[in-house]
């Protein structure tokens, strides 16, 4: 992963993952986005609840396994996220099989300085870890936002 978008691992469950983004205007994205009113733009929304899901499927299948999205659905924005916010990441995640592919489900909400900003809902193809990932510099990520939750 190039750009990481997750700051903090809240809690992990068997069917959930929060996570936190503290928002800083010294992050590339706000050369573009935009110069005299910088928000968050929400394809980093989407990507930042993508490396949620990916953090809970790794923990689960103990790092052999991640996912690729492929369908996104119903996403709303209703709020901006600007910097100095903190963006709370909330998913709610299952897998199923179906005729012997698994799929990873999420239905994600997140939230700034407690109002809603966005929610809808993303699948995506489970494949294995090192399909797409490299180990170590994941696994360093991994143990980073994860440290107060292991």
């Amino acid at each position: 992963m190039r750009m990481l978008l997750i700051d903090k691992v809240i809690s992990v469950g068997d069917a959930h993952i929060n996570t936190l983004k503290n928002v800083t205007l010294n992050e590339d994205i706000y050369e573009h986005h935009f110069k005299n009113y910088p928000i968050m733009p929400a394809a980093f929304i989407i990507e930042a609840s993508i490396q949620s899901a990916r953090l809970w499927l790794w923990k689960i299948s103990d790092m052999s396994e991640t996912f690729m999205p492929l369908d996104f659905q119903k996403f709303t924005f209703t709020k901006s996220v600007l910097p100095g916010d903190t963006l709370s990441i909330n998913i709610k995640l299952m897998i199923n099989s179906i005729n012997n592919e698994r799929k990873l489900k999420a239905n994600i909400f997140a939230f700034s300085n407690n109002k809603t900003v966005c929610k809808g809902k993303f699948s995506g193809m489970i494949v294995d870890f090192l399909q797409i990932h490299e180990y170590k510099p994941s696994k360093q990520f991994y143990d980073f936002v994860m440290r107060e939750v292991m």
